[in-house]
């Protein structure tokens, strides 16, 4: 049976091993961050098209929508999906599976330990091959129930979310995880979320507006994020500009 990987992203396809063969997609996207509601793949590809031009200045979503449409196409092939635990590699994952939903693929799950803490970055090609070695086979409910996470998380439906990790929790407890820290990302009672809060209590921690400096705290406070310096630098962006 061929193998078809689906990475979390072009950084783990650059270190890939050559030990381990087969075709590679890369999920290409950063799901956590801006508009998803749609009824269709093609109305979200739209949608998303649109937002990422808009907010990072005219970039270009044809290679994410490329690797995404391939996702939607396979028919064959057993599927390795290669994400990690915190909150941006989990709603990719999420969205990957529904891609596959009811499709009854042969799917595994290839994640780090310390995934948090280290991700795929911190690994040699040596522990990701054994990795590989170690990934976890998912059943059909297993992929389906990650899909319906998707579902959830698309319409912004936090009760369900919250409830569906209670029902993964005892095979998969990094789900619940992060859930909560979407939970937690969310402004409540006029207060901003978590990640703002943070960034706030950095910047007058530290008594500085060097984005280097609060970004790097902000990572090893809050990992189970998995923020990029895109993401971390809208909401920095923001806070300065109402100082």
């Amino acid at each position: 049976m061929n193998q078809i990987h689906i990475l979390n992203g072009d950084a783990l396809k650059e270190q890939f091993p050559e030990e381990v063969s087969g075709e590679i997609i890369v999920a290409r996207e950063c799901l956590v961050q801006g508009p998803v509601q749609s009824n269709s793949l093609e109305e979200l590809l739209s949608i998303r098209a649109d937002y990422i031009n808009e907010a990072f200045g005219e970039a270009d979503y044809s290679s994410s929508k490329d690797e995404i449409l391939k996702i939607a196409a396979l028919n064959d092939g057993e599927i390795n999906l290669w994400f990690e635990e915190d909150l941006f590699c989990q709603i990719n994952l999420w969205f990957t599976c529904s891609l596959l939903y009811l499709k009854n693929h042969k799917v595994n799950l290839v994640i780090p330990k310390d995934s948090l803490r280290y991700g795929f970055g911190g690994l040699s090609q040596e522990q990701l091959v054994q990795t590989f070695k170690t990934r976890i086979s998912l059943t059909p409910i297993n992929v389906n129930q990650f899909a319906i996470l998707w579902f959830a998380y698309k319409k912004d439906h936090i009760e369900r979310l919250l409830k569906l990790g209670v029902q993964m929790y005892s095979d998969f407890p990094f789900v619940m995880k992060a859930i909560e820290a979407h939970f937690e990302r969310q402004p409540r009672d006029g207060n901003p979320g978590l990640p703002e809060r943070t960034l706030r209590e950095i910047i007058k921690e530290e008594s500085t507006n060097d984005f280097g400096t609060v970004f790097k705290a902000f990572c090893e406070r809050l990992p189970i994020y998995g923020y990029g310096d895109l993401q971390v630098k809208q909401i920095y962006d923001s806070i300065i500009a109402n100082q």
